[in-house]
């Protein structure tokens, strides 16, 4: 018998030994579906410089200082220039995880944005411009999100097996993001909807 022979013969026992063993009653399967790379109490790093001021006064760093805490994102920096809404816009413009390319995006849109507004400041006139105030993009971003904010939303509620359309006050979750994103999609810069 050739050594190959024997390889396959051995690899043949292995793998029927290992298929009896999945198929055994009472081998347990773990499902990482619901699996975190960290537990629970586990938290979040603070990294920005204006949260670890506002710690150091309200006294909570000693309380934190011995709680184990995450790894910080690659994303979350301490830059000045830093936004978790940007963060968050530049997530859902993503596709197909190429975060390079949606990163790009935007902050070509920003830089569209900052050019448009620098143009129409040298088309003024020189009484109008004093009035006139240039803004960081970022800025006008968030405005404009806040802006198609709604007030009002309709929630579906179940009353004697009847379901009511009621109105409440808005509450912000993130599912809502989506809904206001769609607004800034159709007016963002190079659009022709707007």
């Amino acid at each position: 018998m050739s050594s190959l022979t024997k390889l396959i013969s051995t690899l043949a026992r292995v793998s029927d030994t290992k298929l009896a063993l999945l198929n055994h009653s009472n081998v347990q399967i773990i499902s990482s579906a619901k699996m975190s790379q960290y537990p629970k109490y586990f938290i979040d790093p603070t990294f920005r410089n204006d949260e670890l001021n506002a710690l150091y006064e309200t006294g909570e760093v000693k309380e934190k200082a011995l709680v184990p805490c995450r790894a910080a994102l690659t994303e979350h920096t301490s830059s000045e220039f830093y936004s978790s809404f940007t963060r968050k816009f530049i997530n859902h413009v993503m596709r197909k995880g190429n975060k390079q390319l949606a990163r790009e995006v935007v902050e070509k849109a920003f830089e569209v944005i900052k050019k448009t507004q620098i143009q129409k400041y040298h088309s003024l006139p020189p009484e109008k411009k004093v009035d006139f105030t240039i803004r960081d993009p970022h800025e006008l971003f968030h405005q404009a999100v806040i802006n198609v904010k709604p007030i009002m939303v309709l929630t579906p509620i179940k009353r004697g097996g009847v379901r009511y359309q009621v109105l409440h006050k808005y509450i912000y979750t993130y599912i809502h993001l989506d809904s206001k994103l769609q607004l800034i999609y159709r007016c963002f810069p190079g659009s022709s909807s707007c």
